[in-house]
């Protein structure tokens, strides 16, 4: 019995279209160079802008720290500010949640680098303009809880620093960024549509540790994906 079958083109979407993922920070890390201590009762904070896009929405679901520290913490709240004038602002949420997994990625100064990942039941919307996400830990010894630094460049400002709880903030002088990163769902003006043309990148995560060769007398390859649609 003979059969056919109609194809047609399409937009590769979903219905309801869901907007892009869309993440900005640094990712891990398996070494650091310096981490800030951000301890649950102590004066001291930092931190670390992302930024929403003109005309967008940005729907965050997952937020990730990275803490170079002997333990996992016992206790997590993290604030976000709205910016004022450069500087952390107003505090608009206060999230207090521990991680939802964690893996260590690294060690500096005879402590592992931990990676924490915290994924929201709710995820908070923000529309366009500039936030700050200052996290608070404690671990169960009642050690400091420190959050690991980099060397390497942010396309977002250097980090904010307050020793009365965030009253007020102070320029950075190291030079160094936090590693965190923000994710989510961007939808709006900002975002690309099927059929679009944009510049895209694919980023995969890794560390300087090793190598391949010889590359004279030996072929590599190594695969990227393009997404549905």
């Amino acid at each position: 019995e003979d059969y056919k079958f109609i194809v047609t083109e399409n937009d590769g979407g979903t219905d309801p279209e869901p907007g892009d993922d869309c993440s900005q920070g640094i990712p891990s890390f398996t070494t650091v160079p310096d981490a800030n201590g951000i301890t649950i009762g102590e004066g001291y904070r930092v931190a670390e802008d992302f930024t929403v896009q003109e005309g967008t929405t940005f729907t965050m679901n997952q937020f990730t720290f990275d803490m170079n520290m002997a333990e996992l913490p016992n206790a997590v709240i993290v604030y976000i500010h709205e910016d004022e004038g450069g500087y952390p602002g107003a505090i608009i949420e206060t999230i207090d949640m521990l991680h939802t997994s964690s893996q260590i990625v690294g060690s500096a100064f005879d402590d592992p680098i931990h990676h924490l990942i915290f994924e929201l039941d709710t995820p908070i919307e923000f529309e366009e303009g500039t936030y700050w996400i200052s996290p608070t830990m404690s671990v169960p010894s009642g050690d400091t809880a420190w959050w690991a630094t980099t060397d390497q460049a942010s396309d977002g400002s250097l980090p904010k620093y307050s020793n009365d709880e965030g009253d007020t903030w102070s320029d950075s002088t190291s030079g160094t960024h936090m590693i965190f990163t923000v994710s989510g769902i961007c939808e709006g003006e900002g975002t690309t549509e099927p059929g679009d043309e944009y510049d895209c990148a694919v980023e995969y995560a890794g560390s300087h540790e090793n190598g391949v060769g010889n590359l004279q007398t030996l072929l590599y390859a190594n695969d990227f994906v393009v997404a549905n649609g």
